[in-house]
């Protein structure tokens, strides 16, 4: 098992990545739901259900993913 200190830096290390290939990842997988594991999306999904069902089928444990809904082209994010 993981440490917290090690989850949390890769959490960062994917998180990084993200934000570095956001662009790409907005062309690709508009209006999707990812998940991201190892700096690389392992699954996809119209929405964030559906990706966790895939998850499952993938024997992909939910904690060693990061997910995020990408908006499609054109939808403004406010924060």
């Amino acid at each position: 098992m993981k440490s917290d200190l090690e989850m949390l830096n890769e959490a960062e290390e994917n998180l990084e990545w993200f934000t570095r290939n956001s662009k790409n990842i907005q062309e690709e997988f508009g209006g999707k739901a990812i998940a991201i594991k190892d700096k690389k999306i392992v699954s996809s999904a119209d929405s964030g259900i559906k990706l966790l069902e895939v998850l499952k089928k993938q024997n992909i444990d939910r904690s060693d993913v990061i997910i995020e809904r990408i908006p499609p082209r054109g939808e403004i994010r406010i924060f």
